[in-house]
C-alpha cells in the first residue's frame, strides 16, 4: 500500500485554516479592541449561548481525541464509547451544580472563587499552580497529537509542528481575548465536524457500504460492547469508562477555560443551556470518531495491509 502524503490541496486547506483563525484574532485585537479587563477576558458577559456551547464542546475535543479514539477502535474495540456516558454525567453536574454556583458570582477567574471561598491567598496560589501544571501537561499532549499526524503525512518534524502551532495559537488568542477564542472555536467546530464527516463518508464509499464495515468489524471482534468485569486490569469496562470517565471529565467542567465560558454569557439560564448542549454534541462527535475507527479497521482489512506491520507508520496513533 502506498504511503499517504500531503498534496497541494492539503497544504492549501491547512494554510486556510490557520489564516482564518489568525484573522479572527487580528480582527478582535486591532479592529474591535477590548477596552476593559472584563471585556477582554469574558467578552463583556454578552456572548450568545450558542457560540459558547460550541466553544465548550471544541475546547476539550482536541487532536488527541480525533487521533486517539479511532486508533483505539482500530487496535482494540468500541468499549471506549462508554466514556461518553461518563462525560454526560459530568455535564449534568456542571449544568446543575457548578453553573448555579459560579455564574451569579460574576467571576473573572476560576481561582478567584478559591480566594472568596477560603479567604486565603495561599489556597488560591496552590489552586493556580495546580491548574497551570494541569494545563501545561494537557497542552503538551494537544500539541504533540497534530505534530505526530503531520509528521506521518507531510514529513514535518514534530518539534517544528509544535513550535508553529503553539506560537500561532498563542498569538491569535492573546491579542483578541475571549471573543477571539470563542469565535475561533466556532470556526474550528465547523471544520472539525465537517472534515470528520467527509472522511467517514469517503471511507465508507471506498469499502462499499456500512453493512460491509459492520461485517468486517464483527469478524475482527471490534464491536465488543459488553465488558462488565470489574477487574481494574482490564483495558476498558463499562464501570471503568462510565465512572472513571465522569471523574476524569469533572475537572474540565470547573477549570479556567470552562469558568470563563460559563461567565461570558449574560444569564445563568443561558449558561446552563450552553452546558447542556454539550451532551448531544459530545455524543455525536464521539459516535463519528468511533465509526471512523471501524471504517479504518475495515479499510485496512480489505487492503490486506496493516500500516504498523508494514512500517508505513511508526506510531499506532498515526493510524488515523
Amino acid at each position: 500500500m502506498k504511503r499517504l502524503e500531503f498534496h497541494v490541496a492539503d497544504y492549501v486547506v491547512m494554510l486556510f485554516f490557520l489564516a482564518i483563525s489568525s484573522a479572527i484574532g487580528i480582527y478582535y485585537g486591532f479592529f474591535k479592541k477590548q477596552r476593559t479587563t472584563e471585556e477582554y477576558i469574558l467578552g463583556n458577559r454578552q456572548i450568545h449561548l450558542v457560540p459558547v456551547a460550541l466553544s465548550l464542546a471544541v475546547t476539550f475535543q482536541s487532536a488527541s481525541s480525533i487521533i486517539g479514539l479511532p486508533s483505539e477502535v482500530y487496535l482494540y474495540n468500541i468499549m471506549v464509547f462508554y466514556i461518553t456516558f461518563g462525560i454526560m454525567l459530568a455535564n449534568f453536574v456542571q449544568a446543575f451544580i457548578i453553573v448555579p454556583l459560579i455564574h451569579p458570582l460574576r467571576l473573572t477567574s476560576a481561582y478567584e472563587y478559591l480566594l472568596r471561598r477560603f479567604k486565603s491567598r495561599g489556597v488560591q496560589l496552590l489552586g493556580m499552580t495546580m491548574g497551570m501544571l494541569q494545563t501545561l501537561l494537557y497542552v503538551s499532549v494537544v500539541l504533540y497529537s497534530p505534530a505526530l499526524a503531520l509528521e506521518a503525512v507531510a514529513g514535518i518534524p514534530i518539534w517544528l509542528s509544535i513550535v508553529l502551532i503553539g506560537c500561532i495559537g498563542t498569538v491569535y488568542t492573546s491579542i483578541g481575548g475571549m471573543r477571539t477564542v470563542i469565535w475561533t472555536d466556532v470556526f474550528q467546530f465547523v471544520m472539525l465536524y465537517g472534515g470528520i464527516t467527509v472522511i467517514l463518508v469517503l471511507g465508507v464509499s471506498k469499502i462499499g457500504s456500512f453493512s460491509h464495515v459492520y461485517e468486517l468489524s464483527m469478524k475482527g471482534d471490534r464491536l465488543k460492547f459488553d465488558e462488565t468485569d470489574p477487574d481494574p486490569r482490564i483495558r476498558h469496562s463499562v464501570w471503568g469508562c462510565v465512572i472513571g470517565g465522569m471523574f476524569n471529565w469533572l475537572p474540565n467542567c470547573c477549570n479556567q477555560s470552562a469558568i470563563q465560558r460559563i461567565s461570558s454569557v449574560q444569564t445563568k439560564k443561558h449558561a446552563r443551556i450552553a452546558t447542556l448542549l454539550n451532551i448531544p454534541l459530545d455524543f455525536i462527535f464521539t459516535s463519528i470518531l468511533i465509526l471512523t475507527g471501524l471504517v479504518l479497521y475495515a479499510y485496512f482489512v480489505t487492503q490486506a495491509c496493516d500500516p504498523l506491520e508494514s512500517d508505513k507508520i511508526s506510531n499506532p496513533n498515526q493510524v488515523s
